[in-house]
């Protein structure tokens, strides 16, 4: 199957998806049907979460445009990093790591002094957070959040 163009989902229902279409080459598509590929996890507990995050990560963001993600250490409520934070973690990463707009960075390519404290404990620097970010290149920091919250992306 011919590539012809990229398609970002906008909006997300219990039963379809309605996604916006870019082409990347000036032609007709030619049907009335568009093909795409589904998105493959290992933790069937874990996916809707992971996916509610990644059209949260990826909402603000016109369609077209890649989002370059870092994923920050995923700890518990009390800041440990288990073998559980590191599953999903690495979830996270496969699932975000299989859409084309979503580049992922490592660790070596974000800022010293952004990986020195919690994204938490920065609160009320949010100026000198988006200064690192934007020097990085980096779209959005996945973080985890307080106990009793959901998992959130930092922009």
């Amino acid at each position: 199957m011919n590539s012809i163009g990229r398609c970002a989902v906008v909006e997300v229902y219990d039963e379809k998806s309605v996604c916006e279409i870019s082409l990347m080459v000036e032609r007709e598509i030619g049907a009335d049907t568009v093909a795409i590929k589904k998105i493959k996890y290992r933790d069937t507990n874990l996916y809707p979460g992971i996916f509610q995050l990644l059209t949260k990560v990826a909402e603000p963001y016109e369609p077209h445009k890649d989002i370059t993600v870092y994923i920050h250490k995923i700890v518990d409520e009390n800041k440990n990093e288990t073998q559980f934070s590191e599953a999903v973690r690495k979830e996270i990463g496969r699932i975000f790591s299989q859409k084309k707009r979503i580049k992922l960075v490592s660790g070596s390519s974000v800022s010293k002094a952004l990986l020195a404290y919690m994204p938490d404990e920065y609160a009320g620097s949010t100026a000198f957070l988006k200064e690192y970010l934007k020097r990085d290149g980096i779209d959005v920091i996945v973080r985890r959040n307080l106990p009793g919250q959901r998992w959130k992306g930092l922009k």
